[in-house]
């Protein structure tokens, strides 16, 4: 079972918390949908919580942070991306 460590709230969370977690100054804009493109992507760990008492522990803003700072370590690490 893969489960999601961050809980996003709501459609655009996940990029905005990039932008701000990242210090990137990407400006966010919607347009109409591109060919292939999905309607939406959510996880939803109630079951997880339910049969495991699994919670997420972090915003969606600090895992992506923790992210970006593992891939820096990894590369340290590795030396390679």
């Amino acid at each position: 079972m893969r489960l999601p460590t961050v809980v996003a709230r709501e459609a655009g969370d996940g990029s905005r918390a990039s932008c701000g977690s990242h210090g990137a100054g990407i400006r966010e804009g919607a347009g109409p949908p591109r060919p292939g493109d999905v309607a939406g992507a959510y996880a939803n760990a109630d079951t997880a919580e339910r049969l495991l008492g699994w919670k997420a522990q972090r915003s969606i803003e600090e895992g992506i942070a923790d992210a970006l700072r593992w891939g820096k370590k990894r590369k340290e690490i590795l030396g390679y991306d």
